[in-house]
């Protein structure tokens, strides 16, 4: 079957594993961040995926935070101001 070939060469685990896996990942992470609502229909896992203890643990991520307005100023001197400093 072509499908396993590409998974050999690829150094990948089974297929269906590796989405869950994938996506069990990302639900943690928006779990953390207060983002994942385990009640709707489409976030539907298997029983055992959240049932190890490493997803009962919290992430230890600082939030991000943008600043928009930058504290310097880039200057970009002519060719005649270069050679008067």
């Amino acid at each position: 079957m072509p499908v396993e070939a590409i998974r050999v060469l690829l150094g990948i685990g089974l297929f269906h594993r590796t989405i869950i896996a994938t996506a069990a990942s990302a639900a943690y992470r928006l779990g953390c961040e207060g983002k994942w609502r385990a009640d709707s229909r489409h976030t539907k896992f298997p029983d055992e995926v959240f049932s190890h203890p490493i997803f009962q643990i919290s992430q230890d991520k600082m939030p991000v935070i943008r600043v928009l307005k930058a504290p310097f100023r880039v200057c970009f001197p002519r060719r005649v101001d270069w050679l008067r400093h």
